[in-house]
């Protein structure tokens, strides 16, 4: 017959199984951490919009009657298209305030539609909101976005829905089978207001293009187009096309397109958006490192081993006798 357990065994068995279900817990909690959590960093990480003409010229400000495009990266695309995976197209104008990472979208455009403080609507073009838009077949580019104007609110809405200051206005992929945001475009743009005018301005600017030669260091953004020749030193980003020659050391990101004779480049994400783009780009890879989740496995199964183990009563042997 075998012996009941010791106190002290007892005890060790209890706390040896209490740590074996906390390191269960911690196991899944870096499970979802590592895993689970990934689709909405990537979703947090946010591209650049252009606020330009019709035409694609620089533009700084404008009225109710101005016509502008907001324009993301060329190669801007959603994971997934409209016809087969469910992806919208949609625009928004939202308070400073309220975080693009937090939009969600219905059929009338950002959830819930509100004026005032806080603001929370989709863009309009000639009086009609930009909602569900369609991306193109097979690739989820972005495609068919009209030009903007702020007609609504001198009209039917009033400049006095828009509350003077800054708004996050932008174009976002919106996965509608899943009902999530995918990735976002966007641009602040300040509004001010008197009487019945409505006026509004933004420090976007058109493309630049900067060329250095001879050892130089040039720091370039917002789609720009930079050319550095003879060991220079070149960081470009926000949508920029880079070509760098004769042993220079590059580093290009958000959007860019680099060539490089003889250097070290270092491309850190590129333009468009998120993870598994039809465009082919990426954001930064975002998330937990998979180390905690091996760690606390083999914390679980030792703790696990070592209850069974003080769980079971002491065999004892007789002294056999001669």
């Amino acid at each position: 017959m075998n012996p009941p357990l010791t106190r002290r065994r007892r005890i060790a068995r209890d706390v040896a199984g209490a740590a074996t279900v906390a390191a269960a817990a911690m196991l899944i909690i870096s499970c979802f951490v590592a895993f689970g959590g990934q689709r909405r960093a990537d979703a947090a990480a946010a591209g650049t919009a252009q606020v330009l003409t019709p035409v694609g010229g620089n533009l700084t400000g404008g009225d109710v009657n101005t016509l502008f495009l907001l324009r993301p990266p060329s190669v801007a695309a959603c994971a997934g298209d409209s016809a087969t995976g469910g992806f919208r197209i949609q625009s928004y104008m939202i308070s400073e305030s309220i975080s693009p990472d937090t939009l969600t979208f219905n059929s009338g455009g950002p959830a819930p539609a509100s004026v005032g403080s806080p603001f929370r609507q989709p863009l309009f073009s000639g009086g009609n909101p930009y909602v569900d838009g369609n991306t193109a077949v097979g690739t989820g580019a972005l495609v068919g976005i009209p030009t903007f104007d702020f007609t609504a609110w001198a009209g039917s809405y009033g400049v006095d829905s828009v509350p003077a200051g800054s708004y996050n206005v932008g174009i976002a992929c919106w996965d509608l089978a899943n009902q999530t945001l995918d990735k976002y475009w966007n641009a602040v743009m300040t509004f001010a207001s008197s009487g019945t005018a409505l006026t509004w301005s933004t420090s976007a600017s058109s493309p630049t293009t900067t060329t250095t030669v001879a050892g130089a260091a040039t720091t370039t953004v917002a789609g720009a187009t930079t050319t550095t020749v003879a060991r220079a030193t070149t960081t470009t980003v926000a949508g920029a096309t880079t070509t760098t020659v004769a042993g220079a050391t590059t580093t290009t990101v958000a959007g860019a397109t680099t060539t490089v004779a003889g250097a070290t480049p270092t491309t850190v994400f590129n333009s468009g958006g998120g993870v598994g783009s039809g465009g082919g780009g990426g954001f930064p890879t975002t998330g937990s490192s998979s180390l905690p989740i091996l760690g606390w496995g083999l914390l679980m199964l030792f703790l696990g081993r070592m209850t069974v183990l003080l769980g079971r009563p002491v065999r004892m042997i007789p002294n056999e006798r001669n």
